[in-house]
């Protein structure tokens, strides 16, 4: 009988170069899609008057049919099923309580394109696939190691989907004595079965610590923050990208308490203040919609307060934040986030001289919630058909303009602003490094704002908010 290693099942499964392009994000799923059936549970978040649960909460809420599942207690959110139509009516009544809202679903960005380049083990004298990762050229990563920083002692929380605990890129960084998974029935090392396809979400949290922190070992890539630590915190599901606001509340909170210095967001999202229906066919009223604002208000204070950096992914549908009010962006709209846009060439692969810094076409964008801007990648179709080498890897052209990190047993190159969050989030790391460890978020905010390179019009503007990040300018002594 012949026997196979892992390396052996990465190799086949990751053979064939494969693209899934997908469609950008809708604002919001059409009422008629996935109905539920009468009588099905429903999962509810019940927020607290103050930021503190009841004693007796769970009692109460078993005596108007409900079951509390989990709870916050440290924002005053507690988490209930119930199969009951008239649950929410009565609980919103129990004392202490503010409301009662569906535990609506959330969304990951989907990448604008995605494409595996290559499967491990492939190691050499270096990381064989850095010469791609012109993202790294862009923000002088490269030139902020040269002065010794390199992440050591600040502590990343990856709040994402799970990740390949043993891929040879990431092991070297990962505490996984930390990491904790929200999500029911998926673990933090939860790995896709033989024969899964290759999807915008499978393992993307796997694809975003790499992009913030894969080791410098002469394997892969390398991350802008090669020496931090990461934790993973699976919210959100494989192979769909769905995050539950349970989970991603539970999530922020934990990042903040384990005394996470950055928490890398790459959610993307767009609910209309007006109510929408949710991926379930329920309608979500305009007061529910302000009220999970509420919460998750509450859970980025928090983590801000335990003294966490948040790095916020601006969203992949081309919308400008101020063309349409109704519009709620989480989380690069809320407080204590830095919301990031993208940038990223197109046709890299046939002239390494063109402009990585242009707007990608895909970012959202708008002065009051665009803080900083960071590499993306962007995609064009008329490159689909050409093959181009660089550093001697030879693929379709397109896939040079994305960006490359880990993936399920090998490695991806895509594009979103769910790798523009991460590149900050790793500056953000290199900083902390730099200083020691430990500092407040608004002290690190301030460096990467002075020290980003402003592009576009003097000062803020839409598409760049203060400037592309710059990692050396971020570490370089006063």
């Amino acid at each position: 009988m012949m026997c196979t290693t892992r390396a052996d099942r990465r190799l086949t499964r990751f053979r064939a170069l494969a693209l899934a392009a997908s469609s950008l994000l809708a604002a919001a799923m059409p009422a008629s899609a996935n109905a539920s059936s009468v009588g099905a549970s429903r999962s509810y978040i019940l927020i607290a008057a103050e930021q503190r649960l009841a004693s007796g909460l769970g009692e109460r809420v078993g005596a108007i049919g409900g079951a509390m599942t989990s709870a916050v207690p440290e924002i005053g959110v507690a988490v209930v099923r119930s199969a009951d139509a008239g649950f929410a009516a009565r609980a919103v009544a129990l004392p202490g309580l503010r409301s009662v809202v569906p535990d609506v679903e959330l969304q990951l960005d989907a990448p604008a394109a995605l494409s595996v380049v290559a499967n491990p083990p492939r190691s050499g004298d270096d990381d064989e696939l850095f010469g791609l990762q012109w993202a790294l050229d862009a923000i002088d990563a490269p030139e902020a190691w040269a002065q010794g920083a390199r992440g050591l002692g600040a502590r990343v929380g990856v709040i994402d989907t799970g990740v390949d605990v043993d891929h040879p890129d990431l092991a070297p960084n990962l505490n996984l004595a930390l990491a904790k998974s929200f999500v029911p029935g998926q673990n933090v090392a939860a790995a896709p079965g033989p024969g899964v396809p290759l999807s915008p979400y499978l393992h993307h949290g796997t694809w975003v610590a790499g992009i913030i922190a894969a080791a410098d070992n002469g394997v892969g890539t390398i991350g802008v923050a090669p020496e931090a630590e990461i934790v993973p915190i699976r919210a959100c599901e494989e192979p769909n990208g769905a995050c539950p606001t349970s989970a991603f509340l539970a999530g922020l909170v934990y990042a903040g308490a384990i005394q996470s210095d950055v928490i890398s967001l790459s959610i993307g999202q767009a609910i209309p203040r007006h109510g929408f229906a949710d991926a379930h066919g329920h309608w979500v009223s305009a007061r529910e919609v302000a009220e999970i604002a509420v919460a998750f208000r509450r859970a980025l204070a928090f983590a801000r307060a335990s003294g966490a950096t948040i790095t916020a992914a601006a969203g992949n549908e081309a919308q400008d934040f101020h063309a349409d009010a109704d519009l709620l962006h989480i989380t690069p709209e809320l407080p204590h986030t830095i919301g990031v846009s993208a940038t990223g060439p197109i046709g890299w692969g046939l002239d390494q001289t063109t402009d990585v810094d242009r707007p990608a076409s895909y970012t959202n964008h708008g002065q009051s919630a665009i803080e900083l801007a960071a590499p993306g990648g962007d995609f064009d179709p008329g490159l689909l058909e050409r093959e181009c080498t660089v550093a001697s890897v030879t693929g379709l052209c397109f896939v040079f303009d994305l960006i490359v990190g880990p993936t399920a047993d090998g490695w991806t190159a895509a594009a979103g602003t769910s790798a523009s969050s991460p590149h900050v989030a790793g500056i953000a790391a290199l900083v902390i490094g730099a200083h020691g460890g430990r500092m407040h978020p608004a002290a690190v905010e301030a460096i990467l704002r002075a020290s980003a390179d402003d592009l576009g019009k003097p000062g803020r503007d839409a598409y760049y908010g203060y400037g592309r990040v710059n990692a050396a300018r971020a570490v370089a002594k006063p």
